[in-house]
């Protein structure tokens, strides 16, 4: 995170938080694949529909890196 959360432009509802990434993935892993997988269907990524930013489990973050390649 480089800047702590601020208001979202035009809509005060919600609050922005600027990334800086420490490097790109290989290959986009699309939300749908995501919400294919039985496994993360608790997970606020795949239950809310406006959600940008979130902590993720080591797992979670382990299968998205294992399909980075794929």
């Amino acid at each position: 995170v480089s800047r702590e959360a601020f208001p979202e432009p035009g809509d005060s509802r919600y609050v922005v938080v600027e990334l800086i990434p420490i490097r790109k993935l290989l290959r986009c892993i699309p939300l749908i694949e995501i919400k294919a997988e039985p496994s993360f269907s608790h997970i606020e990524l795949v239950r809310q529909p406006r959600l940008s930013v979130m902590p993720i489990s080591s797992e979670l973050w382990r299968w998205i890196m294992d399909r980075e390649t794929v």
